[in-house]
């Protein structure tokens, strides 16, 4: 078996996607990348804030064109990092549909929901 990197961990998306033939559609992305987005999210909002507030209106329009741009490069970079998988019901990934690639080609089942699915078990086994 493939030895997998801690950061290749992928992040499981909570809302999933259904598709026509009533299979369930998931995304996962790396690690270190999605922590990066949300830290840059919360950044530049700190900005436009700080910006918007010191009343620098001139400088916002030129900003908020950069800010796009940026946002634009960032998600075209990011499609080579996501794969997209078939999940069942709980949010686990089952079949690996496609993958960037950058993204790991390992799929681990880190899914947020695999706790329910766990108590549903326990709970199953007591009876």
């Amino acid at each position: 078996m493939e030895k997998i990197d801690k950061d290749q961990i992928l992040f499981y998306a909570f809302w999933l996607r259904r598709n026509e033939d009533e299979s369930n559609i998931g995304y996962g992305v790396n690690k270190k990348l999605f922590i990066f987005g949300i830290i840059m999210t919360i950044l530049l909002t700190v900005i436009v804030a700080l910006l918007l507030i010191t009343n620098m209106l001139s400088f916002i329009k030129y900003f908020l064109i950069g800010f796009l741009i940026y946002q634009l490069m960032f998600f075209i970079l990011l499609n080579k990092h996501i794969a997209w998988f078939e999940v069942n019901n709980f949010g686990e990934p089952i079949n690996l549909i496609s993958k960037g690639f950058l993204a790991p080609s390992i799929i681990k089942n880190r899914s947020p929901i695999s706790k329910k699915r766990f108590l549903q078990e326990a709970k199953h086994e007591q009876k």
